[in-house]
């Protein structure tokens, strides 16, 4: 089909048209079909027209879709690029995951030390809120939770002066028959421990992570055991006289289940406790190999009486030679080396304050010494801050001053 058939077309329908009606219609039906021409081409042209206008904007739309699916490519184009790097970094991240797998058994006890340090610090800023959260409280309140507060201070000092000042059997005793009264004195010392400069059991523990991972480790008076919760890959007996988790061994530590020579390393930190403590220490040398070391901290103020040199020279008559003493912000920490075999039987007695001593044997045979002594059998003869009677270890006890 084309313009000039259809013009033809119409052409022969016209005259056939003027042929027909040339007998009634006025004026010439040449004028009236030159003028019905016309019009039929004008409404032809603007159709014509209407057509190409419809035409271009078609072709004007089918170019921006084909712009915009060029933009669609481009978009999955850097969506496949970054997937593609996304991958890349997984897959480094998956190097890195395999690297630290492959870390030394160190790294990760020094970063269960931190973990640890931060629950510690967590736990004291959580007891310290409660002082802040007494401003929310009404009146009543804040007095009843300050009267709770006072009350577990009183109870902790007072558990903390019996430890002191009984015997390690006495203390057992008692903390079996009151099993509760071990936990409210845990929970005394974690707040008391809120404000050391420096925590002993982390440098013990620090001083532990150098030593050989086949090491065996007795942890003597142990509290919560977190030497044994952060070197998760050693081999530690934690003991105390109340277990505080399932990594605690009953025990009074004067009396471990431990073979002789079972450990390598033995520590005592802040638990020379009670009067009979020089016992705790013939334990160590027990229970500790040839050339095994003792490590100890304890508070400086309990030196004050006797000094660091003192307490040294009382641990060379026990078995052991020290190789450093240190001081550190109100603690002192102690390093020993076991250098001689002593008998778990003997008994110590301390004749005066000048360093003089008389060793007994389980029969009570009289060791010679130096000069005429006096002999003071008196069972209730106890040096202030002793660790029972005529004791050769000397140190102050603890004590936290009366509110």
């Amino acid at each position: 089909f084309s313009l000039s058939h259809f013009f033809a077309q119409l052409h022969y329908a016209l005259s056939h048209l003027s042929h027909t009606t040339s007998f009634f219609l006025s004026p010439s039906p040449t004028v009236v079909m030159s003028s019905l021409k016309k019009s039929m081409l004008s409404a032809f042209q603007k159709l014509k027209k209407k057509g190409e206008e419809s035409a271009k904007k078609q072709q004007q739309d089918g170019g921006k879709k084909k712009e915009g699916g060029g933009k669609s490519e481009k978009k999955k184009a850097e969506v496949s690029k970054h997937k593609g790097g996304k991958g890349k970094n997984q897959k480094k991240k998956g190097e890195k995951k395999r690297g630290g797998i492959e870390k030394s058994t160190k790294v990760a006890e020094k970063k269960e030390q931190k973990n640890e340090q931060k629950r510690d610090t967590k736990k004291g800023m959580q007891q310290k809120g409660g002082k802040d959260g007494k401003k929310k409280m009404s009146t009543g309140e804040a007095k009843k939770e300050e009267l709770r507060e006072r009350l577990a201070g009183g109870k902790f000092r007072w558990l903390n002066e019996l430890y002191y000042t009984s015997t390690g059997e006495d203390a057992e005793k008692f903390f079996k028959e009151n099993p509760s009264a071990y936990s409210d004195y845990l929970k005394g010392f974690s707040k008391q421990a809120v404000g050391w400069p420096v925590v002993p059991v982390d440098k013990m523990i620090s001083h532990l992570q150098k030593m050989g991972k086949d090491k065996v480790i007795a942890d003597m008076g142990c509290g919560d055991a977190k030497i044994a919760r952060t070197l998760k890959h050693r081999t530690v007996h934690s003991f105390d006289l109340v277990p505080s988790c399932d990594k605690v061994t009953r025990a009074n530590i004067a009396h471990v289940p431990l073979k002789d020579k079972a450990a390598d390393c033995v520590v005592f930190c802040l638990s020379l406790m009670g009067i009979n403590f020089a016992e705790y220490v013939l334990e160590a040398n027990r229970i500790l190999k040839m050339g095994g070391t003792l490590l100890i901290a304890e508070v400086e103020s309990r030196f004050e009486e006797h000094p660091v040199g003192e307490f040294v020279r009382g641990l060379e008559k026990l078995g052991f030679k020290t190789k450093t003493t240190e001081n550190m912000k109100y603690f002192v920490f102690i390093e020993a080396k076991k250098v001689a075999e002593k008998d778990r039987n003997m008994k110590i007695e301390h004749i005066d304050l000048e360093g003089e001593e008389k060793w007994a044997e389980g029969d009570e045979e009289e060791a010679e010494i130096e000069g005429e002594m006096e002999e003071e059998e008196d069972e209730d003869d106890v040096i202030e801050g002793g660790a029972g009677p005529r004791s050769i270890l000397q140190l102050k006890p603890c004590l936290y001053k009366k509110r």
